[in-house]
């Protein structure tokens, strides 16, 4: 008979681990924007290495959940790089552009004058012969009919909409821009409109930045 393998140590003390040591975790841990369960997807195979056996992500989110509660009575982590009023987020949303024909403008311009297809689509841009939406995951079979000139940039995105009250916003265009870039983050639009600076980045990439603003 082949004896159990023995857990290198709990479920409970891998997580706690994991996450004491990613600061960035713990100062958006409590947040709105923490996303408990892609949080857990992204330390699953890093959990069952150190209890040494296979993981249920169900597990981790509960020990997650579990450490959020304690983590309310510790000390705040060190300040972000960013000051802004707010910050909205969107997540996870798909991305695509058409051609700038009659028809998708016509389109776009009777969803902007309806506030309720404009919560739905959550950013439109027109950029000289294109159109840029960002929607819903299950607006991408009702979109694609508008108009075939739709192409979809493949993969889940998050949208950020951050509100500052700077009279020169282009400085803080220029300090997320660069700090995007320095870590690597892969930016697939940013714009600037009425002091807002709205930018769209992978999904698997949200953790990392809303750490930068909490």
């Amino acid at each position: 008979m082949t004896p159990r393998r023995r857990q290198k140590m709990t479920i409970q003390a891998a997580v706690k681990e994991i996450v004491l040591q990613d600061k960035r975790i713990q100062k958006i841990m409590n947040t709105p924007y923490f996303n408990t369960s892609a949080y857990a997807r992204e330390i699953q195979k890093q959990v069952e290495k150190m209890v040494g056996t296979r993981v249920k992500l169900n597990t981790i989110t509960v020990s997650l959940k579990r450490l959020q509660r304690r983590l309310k009575s510790l000390p705040t982590a060190e300040s972000v790089s960013f000051e802004v009023s707010d910050l909205q987020v969107k997540a996870p949303v798909k991305m695509g552009v058409y051609e700038a024909n009659r028809t998708v403008l016509m389109f776009i311009g009777n969803l902007l004058s309806d506030k309720r297809a404009q919560e739905r689509l959550f950013y439109t841009d027109v950029h000289r012969d294109q159109v840029l939406v960002v929607y819903p995951r299950d607006m991408q079979e009702s979109l694609a009919k508008i108009d075939s000139s739709l192409q979809e940039n493949g993969g889940d995105y998050a949208m950020l909409v951050v509100k500052v009250e700077k009279d020169d916003v282009s400085e803080v265009v220029e300090e997320i821009a660069s700090r995007l870039n320095e870590e690597g983050v892969k930016t697939r639009f940013l714009s600037v409109h009425k002091g807002e600076v709205v930018f769209v980045i992978p999904y698997n990439e949200l953790i990392k930045v809303l750490a930068w603003f909490s």
